[in-house]
């Protein structure tokens, strides 16, 4: 039987480098926001939680159009980790689920191929940790699946890095997957024009 995951999307960040919402610019026929989520639900997964922070107001327009509940973050300055423990918390206080994979709203290459092969070797080894390795970047991340065997200390998280003291602790429990994703996080405005471009020339 195949371990019942929740998707945990997180965009409460300011975007402090952008200048802007950077989780409503334009993105194909929508936003980064909602391509992530669109993206999550062509996974089949169902249980799709947004957690919100910054720009609330703004963006809560754009959740209204999708089949997800929004975790509202009031303590989203204390950074990634504490939005991350947030999330996990409701989630847990919501329903009963086996793992949760956790997304950014501004990696807009991943596609929904890409999280089921993160799904799909979770199901066949739902005790490890399994994480993705952009071409890019040397550490393996986001996108990334934790089981309950992991989530006391998800939801404890407070730290801006996010779940990296996790993933370091754990390093031996974690299985890559590689993802051919050319270009990672979109923080700056520069960023954003590099990924239209590229995603214009794939079209």
């Amino acid at each position: 039987m195949n371990p019942k995951i929740a998707v945990l999307i997180l965009a409460a960040g300011t975007s402090k480098r952008m200048g802007e919402p950077k989780q409503l610019l334009a993105w194909k026929n929508t936003t980064l926001l909602g391509n992530c989520i669109e993206e999550a639900l062509m996974t089949g997964l169902k249980e799709v939680y947004v957690v919100i922070g910054a720009n609330a107001n703004q963006i809560t327009p754009e959740l209204e159009k999708y089949p997800v509940s929004t975790v509202l973050n009031k303590n989203w300055k204390a950074g990634l980790g504490n939005s991350i423990g947030s999330g996990v918390k409701y989630i847990l206080g919501k329903k009963k689920v086996d793992s949760i994979l956790i997304l950014l709203a501004d990696q807009p290459f991943v596609k929904a191929s890409d999280l089921k092969l993160l799904i799909e070797k979770t199901n066949k080894n739902p005790k490890t940790i399994v994480a993705s390795k952009f071409k890019d970047l040397k550490e393996a991340g986001v996108p990334i699946i934790f089981n309950a065997a992991y989530f006391h200390e998800l939801s404890e998280l407070n730290t801006e890095k996010g779940a990296k003291s996790i993933l370091k602790k754990y390093y031996d429990l974690v299985t890559e997957v590689s993802i051919d994703v050319v270009f990672g996080d979109v923080d700056t405005k520069s960023q954003y024009r590099d990924s239209l471009k590229i995603y214009n020339q794939k079209k």
